[in-house]
């Protein structure tokens, strides 16, 4: 009899300690997810033409972006380390003072700035998207137009609603790209008609330099969905990528805004 006792003794303890373990994971879980709520519903900083998205003064050299989430908006890569940490080749750069984001190398790994819940943002009021970026390397044979060779050296989303593909929903989306063989100005469709991509810049021959691109986010939503662009998008997603050529890409993001039309020079539509 005391042989059974001690065994339902032992026992107890262990379910105890495994309880508590629980417990800790889901209070580790609920904060973290509070961390990722409070981080995608902060309020832009609004300038003279409209609203900051990001200019990645705040982040640390060799840090990635504390202000953008994975892919799926669930995590934050820039406290991740080891294995998870180095699947994101992306980084703080400085240069002549001015901190950037780049990207070396050839995972396929978004970056998302959550936009969805920002208590400051309305894109029929400022409906241009504006960044600058510098293409250094572009994958060797991509070409965005085949899904065997779909890598871009560097590549903006502004993701919208949900949208449908028969039965499975996916995002509707608007990509921008700087590509490596597409022609620049060149627009299609995938994910039937879901996902518009349009080339910014292609090929070598701005390769180096700084780039500004405008876009006029209403016109296209309504050039390639048929209605007025929503006022909150969900986020806006950037890519840089060479895994399906098995090449390498190099290229830097800066300075993302929305604002207002008459700020515009000449923005694409």
């Amino acid at each position: 009899m005391r042989i059974i006792n001690t065994v339902k003794n032992t026992k107890l303890p262990v379910l105890l300690a495994l309880i508590g373990f629980l417990s800790v994971l889901l209070i580790i879980e609920e904060a973290f997810a509070q961390a990722v709520n409070e981080l995608s519903s902060v309020a832009l900083i609004e300038t003279n033409q409209g609203v900051l998205l990001d200019n990645f003064e705040k982040d640390e050299p060799g840090t990635l972006p504390a202000s953008w989430l994975n892919r799926d908006g669930d995590g934050i890569p820039s406290t991740y380390t080891g294995k998870d940490r180095q699947e994101y080749q992306y980084e703080i750069v400085e240069e002549d003072g001015n901190r950037f984001l780049r990207y070396i190398g050839s995972n396929a790994k978004h970056l998302n700035f959550p936009l969805r819940n920002r208590p400051n943002l309305d894109l029929t009021e400022t409906p241009i998207l504006r960044w600058r970026w510098r293409a250094h390397e572009l994958p060797n044979g991509a070409d965005e137009r085949d899904d065997k060779l779909n890598d871009t050296a560097a590549s903006v989303y502004i993701v919208y609603e949900m949208g449908k593909v028969l039965i499975q929903r996916v995002p509707k989306s608007v990509r921008f790209t700087w590509s490596t063989t597409v022609p620049t100005g060149k627009g299609f469709d995938k994910l039937y008609g879901n996902q518009w991509i349009f080339v910014q810049e292609s090929g070598r021959e701005s390769v180096g330099q700084w780039v500004t691109e405008e876009v006029d986010l209403d016109a296209l939503y309504r050039k390639v969905f048929g209605d007025k662009v929503p006022q909150k998008p969900l986020a806006l997603l950037i890519l840089s990528d060479a895994n399906s050529t098995q090449t390498s890409a190099a290229a830097d993001y800066d300075d993302f805004e929305l604002i207002r039309r008459e700020e515009a020079s000449n923005p694409f539509q």
